[in-house]
């Protein structure tokens, strides 16, 4: 499973309400710009997901 973040979807909130959803930290933030995943940490729980009010961010299988 991966997460993916979609750039068009996403309001670009500062600070990005899904970074702090995150259990592990994985999920960062420069400026105003869309949130980075760190792949290689993430284990897809979903908790991000949720905290996105526009979707931008899901989880594929």
């Amino acid at each position: 499973m991966a997460l993916i973040i979609d750039d068009k979807k996403c309001v670009c909130d500062c600070p990005c309400r899904a970074l702090k959803s995150c259990p592990l930290r994985v999920l960062s933030q420069r400026d105003c710009s869309a949130p980075e995943v760190d792949k290689k940490r993430c284990i897809s729980c979903g908790k991000c997901t949720r905290a996105c009010p526009k979707g931008a961010l899901r989880v594929m299988k």
